[in-house]
């Protein structure tokens, strides 16, 4: 009876959560890069990205949605030979396919890790999908199978482009460009020696064709057999003709150039960006889509008369935030970046400090009274950021972090092991003697007298008196250590560089280490409770633990831009900053499941589980189906193909714990849920 209470509490818990993640405030519509997108007509529209990104529109670009992927890894191209069909291509042999015009995306296996640079299909069976390695790739079956070809080179290839079901071209690394004319069974190598790349390819005719080179662009007008230079004069990495004579080329610095007599002279366009744009795209002779660096988007409707900026927000480097309550809080950045949101993060309002520092700490004590560090000391605002004062005795300091034990009490630390420490509110501040010359990252004091401070090379200080004598304690590691957070007077965590994370039970006098799971950068850590804590760091790597940190499991970031910064307002609420203003939220801890699912539900048994789980059959469904067992965090950790009959699994390779259980059947989703102990 016990066990079953716990089952069903645990399963009630889950499904009120079920349907949250962590989701981007700031950009929008993402933070993440995109490389690729395509319109499928003048109104619908997708682009991918880093970190398995996958946009969509449905009203010209005017406002983009995100749709569940299934994945992480960078999604290279997106291709749509119609409405409702559609592939991308990613990092190590990733193939996704929708068939409900990109509302969902299944992940279609193929037997290798070769990375995947392009896709192209000449209809919804027949396509080809291109790489490292020399990889080419051809479905028949609209992309249930996949067979590799033989074009005869190693190359990394970059770009596909067809004029026919069996007429295309591929071009790659140091000038490869390889023909088939018989649909991919061979191909006919015209590549021109070059330490340039190829990349994509565009062709307006059979005949007439576009690469771009690094520097330029080339052109062919026999099929792609020879080639000749253009006359362009800036670097850029995308190509999109609207007719055999107008066209478009973008890269670097925002730069994008307009042609109107076939690629005989190029004239340039205003954009009003100096990102890197990867892919633009027009839907008809005036109306052109460009993507590009930190998710941003550009349209225009006038033939590129004028580009206007789609995406929403900013796209500083945030380095901290915190939080007074679930609606009102603080983020600080470089160059005098401070950003503040009374409304949970929907909106965010600019604060202008008068000194234009990196700001790498705020801290604030009330909703009037504030304080931020960087690398020209320390400024407190007491109307609630309006104006700021720099504190004359530390201007000269370059520090990191802040701490505030109560109103009058504060440490500032920082570069060449200085320590700063106010009695009397952040009026004045008085330095300390740390005894280090080393970089000091952190600090945290669970009342006035005791403190830990964390560093390079593995420092850690601890003081019980205030400061007035720091003590080096030994941590175990010689790691940078950027990260300190207590719970209450005894228990603390640190985390660093190398995926180093130390906890203490005894007030920070000993640390051990934990097994994090990771070799990446940790930057910031914060826990909810005496169980449940949260670390950030490179790459947009989110460690949740819910058992004191006995066990990190990685969380779906949706990023892979740094996060510098975390800070929870409540068990579930917290917030994440980083690299190109990325700001994200999360409202239930993090947990991810990859779709709603609302069509039936599974039965599973036995229930908890060991070594195998069945799933029993649906009765009003008879065919093939694909069963997918999940993680928390949304892992894909078991796949496997049925034909929805009580179906055997093994799961004895999974860890203990609470998996969630999708069944695909047709155009039915069934979901269920089940604990292996």
């Amino acid at each position: 009876m016990k066990g079953k209470t716990f089952l069903f509490i645990l399963f009630c818990h889950t499904a009120a959560i079920a349907a949250a993640q962590w989701q981007c405030l700031n950009p929008t519509p993402t933070g993440n890069t995109l490389i690729s997108c395509v319109f499928t007509d003048s109104r619908n529209g997708f682009a991918t990205g880093e970190s398995g990104t996958i946009l969509k529109t449905v009203n010209g670009g005017a406002t983009w949605t995100r749709r569940p992927s299934g994945t992480s890894t960078t999604l290279f191209q997106v291709c749509f030979p119609d409405s409702l069909h559609g592939f991308t291509v990613g990092y190590a042999g990733t193939i996704l396919k929708t068939t409900d015009g990109g509302n969902s995306w299944s992940r279609y296996p193929v037997a290798i890790r070769d990375s995947l640079f392009s896709v192209f299909f000449t209809d919804i069976h027949n396509g080809f999908a291109a790489g490292t390695r020399g990889t080419i790739l051809k479905t028949t079956d609209g992309g249930t199978n996949w067979l590799r070809q033989s074009p005869g080179t190693n190359n990394t290839l970059l770009s596909l482009c067809f004029t026919s079901r069996d007429t295309g071209i591929a071009v790659g690394y140091y000038g490869t460009v390889l023909k088939t004319t018989d649909g991919g069974v061979t191909w006919n190598n015209h590549s021109f020696n070059s330490p340039y790349h190829l990349n994509s390819a565009c062709f307006t005719s059979r005949d007439t064709g576009y690469v771009v080179i690094e520097g330029g662009i080339l052109k062919t007008t026999d099929g792609g057999l020879t080639w000749n230079n253009l006359p362009v004069t800036c670097y850029t990495n995308t190509l999109f003709f609207t007719s055999k004579n107008t066209g478009y080329t973008a890269g670097w610095n925002g730069n994008i150039l307009k042609t109107t007599d076939a690629g005989l002279t190029w004239s340039s366009q205003t954009t009003g960006t100096l990102q890197y744009i990867s892919s633009i795209v027009f839907v008809d002779d005036t109306t052109g889509i460009a993507v590009g660096d930190h998710g941003i988007v550009l349209k225009t409707t006038n033939g590129g008369a004028a580009w206007n900026t789609i995406t929403a927000g900013f796209t500083d480097l945030l380095k901290s935030t915190c939080f007074l309550n679930a609606d009102t809080g603080f983020t600080t950045g470089d160059h005098g970046i401070i950003h503040k949101t009374t409304d949970g993060g929907i909106t965010w309002t600019s604060l202008v400090p008068e000194v234009k520092a990196d700001l790498f700490s705020v801290y604030f004590r009330d909703i009037q009274t504030g304080f931020v560090a960087g690398n020209q000391g320390i400024l407190k605002t007491a109307d609630g950021g309006i104006t700021w004062q720099t504190a004359a005795s530390t201007a000269t300091d370059f520090l990191w972090a802040l701490s505030f034990p109560d109103a009058a009490t504060g440490y500032g630390v920082g570069l060449d092991g200085v320590i700063l420490k106010t009695t009397d509110g952040g009026g004045t501040w008085n330095t300390q003697m740390s005894g280090t010359t080393g970089l000091l990252t952190a600090v945290c004091f669970t009342d006035v007298n005791n403190g830990i401070i964390v560093g390079s090379t593995g420092i850690i200080l601890k003081t019980t008196n205030g400061g007035s004598a720091w003590n080096k304690i030994n941590s175990g590691t010689s790691e940078a250590l950027r990260a300190v957070f207590f719970l209450d007077a005894s228990t603390g965590y640190i985390a660093g560089d190398n995926g180093v994370i130390l906890k203490t039970g005894d007030s920070g006098t000993s640390w051990t280490t934990l097994a994090s799971g990771t070799s990446t950068r940790l930057y910031s850590v914060c826990f909810t409770d005496m169980l449940t804590g949260y670390i950030v760091g490179d790459a947009g790597i989110i460690l949740k633990t819910n058992d004191a940190g006995s066990t990190w499991n990685q969380q779906l970031s949706g990023t892979s831009s740094p996060l510098f910064s975390v800070y929870f307002t409540g068990a579930g609420v917290g917030y994440a900053v980083g690299a190109a203003g990325i700001i994200l939220k999360t409202t239930n801890g993090g947990v991810w499941v990859p779709e709603k699912y609302n069509t039936g539900r599974l039965t599973i048994y036995p229930n908890p589980a060991r070594d195998f789980i069945r799933v029993a059959p649906i009765r009003e469904y008879r065919g093939g189906c694909t069963i997918t067992i999940y993680g928390l965090d949304g892992r894909e950790m078991v796949k496997k193909q049925s034909f929805c009959t009580d179906d055997l699994i093994d799961v004895s390779s999974l860890l203990p714990g609470f998996y969630l259980v999708k069944l695909a059947a047709g155009d039915r989703i069934f979901s269920g849920k089940f604990i292996r102990y």
